[in-house]
């Protein structure tokens, strides 16, 4: 297996890249604008139902962050769960929500928040035989699709598989997804956007890490063209 290696990352030979998703292979804020703009424009049309989702969302989002560092369980099911309660939506009523607003509709943005040099660097991976994976804490199938790089991932993971059931910055979906890209996870590189969550995550799992976008942390890099200067084949 071949591998790379970085220059802000000096003695370590990393033989598979593992990536999150959200706000790593796509900028958030241009996709923030964007759902907000629809949000808003539904609020217009049916103000009262509008204002409950709203909540329902908010609610949904805060319980997800308040699982970061508790014991594995149904992510899916218990975020629901604290949700519903928070926001006295229905269970079933909240899950067509959150499939809505933060399954489907966000989908036709990707394209457009694509980061930039994100498909030269995944050929480059491809062409040097360094294989790829996704983990992000949501499921990341029909994101990869949108974004149209789907077939660079040949492992493809979320928080609630039920091998990880574990939210950042717990280390087992790093884990998970070096045993199936094959590699030792401490020849694994993470690529996220969150120190708090994408770099401590891999710290505590013994894997490499760089930053992609604006933010804290370090090593952090503008964009994909950037980190790919710094790469060289092993």
């Amino acid at each position: 297996m071949s591998g790379l290696r970085i220059e802000s990352l000096p003695g370590r030979v990393f033989r598979a890249v593992l990536f999150d998703v959200d706000g790593t292979l796509y900028d958030a804020k241009p996709m923030r604008r964007a759902m907000m703009r629809s949000l808003l424009a539904a609020l217009l049309r049916r103000p009262f139902a509008m204002r409950r989702r709203l909540r329902a969302l908010s609610a949904y989002r805060k319980a997800l962050e308040a699982l970061r560092c508790e014991a594995p369980c149904d992510l899916r099911a218990e975020q629901l769960r604290r949700a519903a309660e928070a926001s006295a939506l229905e269970e079933d009523e909240l899950a067509q929500v959150v499939d809505e607003w933060m399954g489907q509709r966000p989908l036709r943005f990707l394209p457009r928040s694509r980061r930039p040099g994100l498909l030269p660097f995944l050929a480059e991976l491809e062409n040097w035989a360094v294989p790829c994976g996704a983990f992000s804490d949501y499921p990341v199938r029909h994101k990869l699709e949108a974004l149209a790089v789907a077939e660079f991932f040949a492992v493809q993971l979320d928080a609630n598989d039920e091998r990880i059931r574990s939210l950042k910055p717990q280390p087992k979906g790093l884990v998970v997804g070096a045993a199936e890209l094959g590699v030792p996870i401490g020849e694994l590189l993470y690529i996220g956007d969150r120190a708090e969550v994408d770099a401590a995550a891999a710290k505590a799992a013994g894997a490499g890490c760089v930053l992609i976008g604006r933010g804290e942390g370090e090593p952090r890099f503008a964009d994909f063209g950037a980190l790919l200067a710094e790469l060289l084949p092993e």
